[in-house]
């Protein structure tokens, strides 16, 4: 962009007064030489713009455009692109000002208030002979001559001197023109511009001819014809003594035929078309191929307007054309093609005949693409297919010897049609088209509209449409199987056709070489049902259906198949499933299921409803996800559910499997709310001594650590009720954790977890596939299926596996259910490094910078992980306490500062607090805070036994307890009651938001009555105030299909170290 001020256009050498300041002294001087040698090609000049290009080593591309903040400049050339304004530039700017001075000039002719009348000059051409009316050589003087030569395919210019005798006779031939002819100012204007034109190659006189290209010939052809004393030579001899300038006209090659011989071959004469005059090319003197192209008849030359340079060439050559009377209709074919039919004046007894099209039908040739559908336009003209931009401009019928213009209203029509399906034109004739939206529907339309869609081999497209639809049972499966019908043409099984719609093939070539296009809307209606299936051979189908392969479902997904069945005409469906689709309908909605009469409380009204979902998963032999948020009475709702079993006579135990933190809360819950409930504790080095507490049980509780430890135990049971609490720990499927749990037996398990995911798709299927073994299919394809909604820039896909997951997953957060519950007030405190702490984390964070970022550079992320976590840590502990890295006595902490004067006040005010911190030498520092402050306060850590937890939330929750309560982030994550505070301080961030979400959820939960104030302390200036830019993006995907929205966890990248560790 170059700055400078826009001038208005009327000024005078606009362009050059803007921008000549940019432009060095020699560059101008050699765009000013390529200028006055005719090297310009302007498309486009005016004051705003400037478009063209200059002959140079070779043909250069310049643009100039006036902006409102400067200008914008380019040249196709080296020197431009290494950053210097160029000759090419220049001289575009000098040819740019003189077309506008010429256009000024003749505006101000004709707004002259004398000219009232219109010249006949100006009318027929016949201009004034300004040449006489400006300087006319006297006798005694000198006066330029100039000389035209054709020689060796180029012409040359040649100037010489004569002298004006005193009678007016021309003397003889002189040369050697000096520079002060010019300097005299004698000389006629035309006469001056055309010698200043020679001289500018530097000589100070004339002795040679200088060759002309054709630029310099159209610029200087004129200023000869103006001067009345230019001469034209060919081989040594005049072919034209002088010549003048005539008007502009239109010009063209037409051809005469006539038919000759025993074979009536035509042969074709040439003439030119002179305006409204036949001028045979004989009586033509002269033809300058330039542009304009300029011919010489009748001792006057002529610019021709239109573009004839091929029809001129043509008359040129002046020889007959002859076409063999058996060639005719190729001959007439091809210039009917080209739209030059008009041209020819035929024989009456072989001219075609001029007829208006009937059927015209635009066809669409298709090039599917993997990620766009591109096609090619073109249209037949009966059985004639003309490309859209092919430059055919009629087509020849040779069977009725006549010829069809092309109609450009009715392609134009057709360009529409397209445009209003959606396919953008990409130039020529190509168009292209996302796959995303309904493409079957937009191809079926243009159908409608007439249009032919054939592959690129010509042959029509055929759209697929799904036949032969079966669904079959086994013991523990369903078979789907079904054709995909192509016009009768051609079968494919459906595993293949879903499979290349996976590939995200929307056409598939048939045995025909053909496109079929595959039925996309019951497709993508039915994807995510598709997808989850599995391809069961032809060994393994049913033995009524072995011809084919099929997609195989657990009986768990025959909501699926049920879907399937929902937008698919004629299913055929053998007994079982018709009677699992009966029940399926039968079901009106969760039925209100009524609390046990044992149950020793009242449950709100969206815990009635979590006890009928429950009721209904158990009836249809589904297992689920309670997902509720912290605090909203999982527990309570389950041990209802279980009670209502034993209260209707149901057979079988319950097995509870919780983190070591919750097992004595199940029971003290059941001892509370359902007394009648048997719990046994499989707990402790002494849990197999009691073998009668088994028996006898009706809710077994144990850990996930006993659950890897006794899984051979436990595996040769077969309970009622399995129930994974907090089942966030089998999140992983390889771990030991998960495989032990899926090795259990139960006819109906339960997941609780008020974090069903909190970072890839793999976590709900893990838990999933723990619950209803395939029915999320292949951890790959779940992923895969995940990954397409997440990347889906349409929310269907999305909607579709919401949809799927919402009968398995119970999800309630507390402003959906609790109105009555005090609202969460949260605030971000920013904490300020003392300087000694401040420069202390620079310097270990410059450290691990360019020790980390170098090894990953070696090394990789994935094999760095352990120094990049090291550096992280470092970074976070300075970030709360120098003394957590080994400083010494001498170092504060803003934080801790920070801290104390918050805890004081909210203590010294008679509230409560609980303080979290992932690291307990901090927690250690905040302990002596508190005791030099002299504040009571209780404190637990992962090395807390699980009864003196019990304790000591007891002595905290005492209205006379101490006020605040010091927690590990992660050991009191998860289980805890402590409603009892209403003030919670997250003393440093954690990478995943949901365990701060937990910490949070230990006070905000039922029972709490008060408001609950979060404050959450972040140093400035440090890897904290990244983490909570990983926290928000880690957010999105906490909410993703739990709330049917779209999300994505953003992995980490080495950028994103490099801003942590900046």
């Amino acid at each position: 962009m170059v700055k400078g001020k826009h001038m208005p256009a009327e000024s005078k050498n606009v362009w050059q007064k803007q921008l000549s300041e940019y432009f060095r002294k020699h560059i101008r001087n050699r765009g000013n030489t390529y200028f006055r040698e005719g090297r310009v090609r302007l498309r486009q000049a005016t004051a705003t713009s400037v478009k063209g290009t200059v002959d140079g080593g070779q043909s250069y591309t310049v643009h100039l455009i006036a902006e409102e903040d400067g200008f914008r400049v380019y040249c196709s050339c080296p020197y431009f692109s290494q950053g210097g304004a160029c000759k090419h530039l220049w001289a575009a700017i000098r040819a740019a000002d003189a077309k506008l001075a010429e256009r000024a000039a003749a505006s101000r002719s004709k707004r002259d208030p004398q000219s009232q009348y219109t010249s006949w000059r100006q009318v027929w051409g016949e201009e004034e002979n300004t040449a006489s009316s400006q300087c006319v050589p006297m006798p005694g003087e000198f006066c330029p001559f100039y000389g035209l030569e054709r020689f060796s395919q180029r012409w040359y210019l040649q100037v010489w001197q004569r002298y004006i005798c005193k009678d007016g006779s021309i003397g003889r031939r002189q040369s050697n023109i000096t520079y002060r002819l010019l300097e005299k100012g004698l000389l006629s204007e035309p006469d001056r511009r055309i010698i200043q034109w020679m001289f500018e190659s530097g000589a100070s006189f004339l002795l040679s001819a200088r060759a002309l290209g054709a630029e310099q010939l159209s610029y200087l052809l004129p200023l000869l014809a103006k001067t009345e004393r230019c001469a034209i030579y060919h081989n040594d001899s005049c072919v034209v003594e002088q010549f003048k300038l005539g008007r502009p006209m239109t010009a063209a090659a037409r051809y005469q035929g006539k038919l000759v011989g025993k074979e009536q071959d035509l042969f074709l004469s040439r003439v030119l078309v002179l305006g409204e005059q036949e001028v045979a090319p004989d009586n033509v003197a002269v033809f300058f191929p330039t542009e304009p192209f300029f011919v010489i008849h009748n001792s006057r030359l002529y610019a021709l307007r239109e573009e004839v340079g091929t029809d001129i060439q043509a008359v040129q050559a002046n020889q007959p054309i002859q076409v063999p009377r058996a060639e005719l209709p190729q001959f007439l074919e091809t210039v009917a093609r080209a739209g030059e039919l008009e041209s020819f004046s035929l024989p009456q007894e072989i001219a075609p005949e001029r007829i208006a099209p009937e059927h015209i039908r635009p066809c669409l040739t298709l090039v599917p693409q993997r990620e766009a559908l591109l096609g090619l336009v073109s249209f037949y003209y009966g059985d004639r297919e003309v490309a859209a931009h092919s430059g055919i401009r009629n087509v020849f019928d040779a069977q009725h010897w006549a010829y069809i213009e092309r109609d450009d209203t009715v392609e134009a029509s057709a360009w529409s049609a397209l445009q209003a399906q959606g396919f953008e034109h990409t130039g020529e004739d190509g168009v292209r088209r996302a796959w995303e939206e309904n493409m079957a529907e937009a191809l079926h339309t243009l159908r409608q509209q007439g249009w032919l869609l054939q592959a690129q081999n010509k042959q029509r497209v055929k759209t697929g449409s799904v036949s032969n639809v079966q669904i079959t049972s086994g013991q523990d499966w369903f078979d789907l199987s079904a054709d995909v019908d192509f016009e009768g043409q051609e079968l494919m099984d459906l595993p293949a056709v879903l499979q290349a719609y996976k590939d995200r093939q929307r056409f598939v070539v048939l045995d025909d070489g053909s496109l079929g296009m595959l039925p996309e809307k019951w497709l993508a209606d039915n994807g995510l049902a598709l997808q989850l299936g599995r391809t069961a051979t032809r060994k393994e189908a049913a033995e009524d259906n072995p011809s084919k392969d099929a997609l195989r479902f657990t009986t768990g997904q025959g909501v699926l198949l049920d879907s399937v069945a929902q937008t698919t005409d004629h299913v055929r469906e053998d007994e079982q499933f018709s009677r699992y689709r009966e029940k399926l309908h039968d079901f009106k909605g969760l039925r209100s299921v009524t609390p046990p009469q044992g149950l020793q409380a009242t449950l709100r009204e969206y815990q009635q409803q979590g006890l009928s979902w429950l009721a209904f998963l158990e009836e249809f032999g589904l297992g689920g996800i309670l997902a509720d948020d912290m605090g909203l009475g999982k527990t309570i709702q389950v041990l209802a559910h279980l009670l209502q079993a034993k209260e209707r006579g149901a057979s079988g135990q319950a097995l509870v499997v919780a983190p070591t933190s919750l097992a004595l809360n199940w029971a003290s819950e059941a001892r509370r709310f359902t007394p009648e409930l048997a719990v046994h504790l499989h707990t402790g080095p002494q849990r197999f001594a009691c073998e009668e507490a088994w028996e006898t049980a009706d809710v077994v509780v144990t850990t996930y650590g006993l659950l890897r430890q006794d899984t051979v135990f436990l595996a040769q049971r077969e309970f009622a009720h399995l129930i994974l609490d907090e089942s966030q720990a089998i999140k992983n499927a390889q771990t030991q954790t998960a495989q032990c749990a899926r090795q259990l037996q139960a006819r109906h398990r339960l997941c609780l977890t008020g974090t069903p995911l909190e970072n890839h798709a793999g976590e709900l299927w893990s838990q999933m596939e723990f619950l209803n073994p395939g029915l999320l299919g292949s951890l790959k394809t779940f992923e895969e299926v995940w990954s397409e909604a997440q990347q889906s820039n349409t929310p269907e896909k999305w909607q579709q596996l919401h949809r799927f997951l919402r009968p398995f997953l119970l999800r309630r957060t507390k402003e959906e259910v609790m109105a009555d519950l005090p609202e969460k007030m949260e605030q971000v405190v920013s904490c300020s490094m003392t300087p000694q702490q401040a420069k202390l984390y620079s310097e270990i964070r410059d450290h691990y910078r360019a020790q980390v970022l170098s090894r990953v550079e070696e090394k990789g992320l994935a094999q760095s992980k352990m120094h990049v976590l090291e550096g992280l840590l470092r970074l976070r502990q300075v970030a709360c306490h120098p003394k957590l890295v080994g400083g010494n006595g001498q170092y504060e902490s803003g934080k801790l500062q920070e801290l104390r004067e918050r805890i004081t006040a909210v203590v010294g005010s008679g509230h409560k607090a609980l303080v979290f911190s992932q690291f307990t030498r901090f927690l250690r520092l905040i302990k002596d805070m508190l005791e030099s402050e002299g504040i009571a306060y209780c404190s637990l850590d992962g090395r807390t036994p699980a009864k003196r937890r019990q304790e000591r939330v007891a002595r905290f929750q005492d209205v006379d307890g101490p006020p605040v309560f010091t927690i590990s982030l992660k050991a009191g994550g998860t289980g805890l009651n402590l409603t009892a505070a209403d003030y919670v301080f997250i003393a440093d961030p954690w990478w995943n938001p949901a365990v701060e979400m937990q910490a949070v959820d230990r006070t905000h939960r039922i029972g709490q009555d008060k408001t609950v104030f979060t404050y959450r302390f972040v140093t400035e200036g440090t890897v904290e105030e990244k983490i909570r830019t990983l926290q928000n993006q880690k957010q999105e995907l906490v909410q993703s299909v739990l709330s049917g929205s779209k999300g994505v966890l953003k992995e980490l990248s080495r950028e994103d170290l490099e801003v942590l560790l900046s």
